[in-house]
């Protein structure tokens, strides 16, 4: 069995469990398997290097080997959920934000919260564009512009089954500043995080109970969310016969 496969296998075994593995978790899984090839990692004195491990499917998997004093260029993850596991030595990350007229570079910690739907009645209102009325969404140009300092207390995500989730029926999460619960449709497991002590969400607290009270009260939320969708959405069809 190559490296890649044996990585792949890890991955594939993760993802089959109905609870869906967390960056943190799984990043650390694949670090041991990963020791035992330190000895065939190459480095170079001009750049850092890149070394590809395993491109399957929606995971991507690569080893980075940095000389001392190297660094990469500012970039983001935006968009996109991962981990990182140190497999020897230390190593520094410094963390910017970025004028207001720049919003693609903020850090996912520094920036106000917001829904991915929230982008839709974003750009309608720099276009000068009246979002319809039964867009459940609102714009980030208040935060953008100045006008407000305050985001979402919560954001909501769902999903349903695919080539990850294969035995998952339906997934909802919902996230505040500190806390974030994942509810699996007909199933009496779950997650819970405290995000503020548990930033790599490294520590499961559903079973919990003496989180017992803030995961009821997180699931309420979905359940008031998804009442308030509906409700908000029910003519969406009418406004365009």
């Amino acid at each position: 069995m190559t490296f890649a496969e044996a990585v792949r296998e890890v991955v594939v075994e993760a993802a089959s469990r109905a609870e869906r593995p967390t960056p943190g978790g799984l990043c650390d899984r694949i670090a041991r398997e990963t020791e035992r090839y330190l000895d065939r990692v190459q480095f170079s004195r001009e750049r850092y290097m890149r070394h590809p491990i395993l491109l399957w499917d929606d995971w991507e998997v690569m080893l980075i080997a940095w000389e001392g004093g190297q660094v990469t260029p500012i970039h983001d993850h935006r968009g996109v959920m991962g981990g990182m596991a140190v497999l020897s030595g230390s190593l520094g990350e410094e963390r910017f934000t970025t004028p207001r007229d720049i919003p693609e570079l903020y850090d996912s910690q520094v920036r106000p919260e917001g829904d991915l739907s929230d982008i839709g009645p974003t750009v309608l209102e720099l276009a000068g564009i009246e979002a319809p009325s039964f867009m459940e969404a609102k714009s980030l140009g208040p935060l953008l512009d100045g006008r407000s300092e305050k985001g979402r207390d919560l954001v909501f995500a769902e999903l349903g089954p695919d080539n990850v989730l294969e035995k998952v029926r339906f997934m909802t999460m919902v996230r505040s500043r500190d806390w974030k619960l994942v509810h699996f449709l007909g199933s009496e497991d779950g997650q819970l995080f405290d995000l503020k002590e548990d930033p790599h969400e490294e520590a499961n607290l559903w079973n919990s109970p003496s989180h017992a009270s803030r995961k009821n009260s997180l699931i309420q939320e979905i359940l008031h969310w998804r009442l308030e969708s509906q409700i908000a959405s029910r003519n969406w069809v009418a406004e365009y016969r």
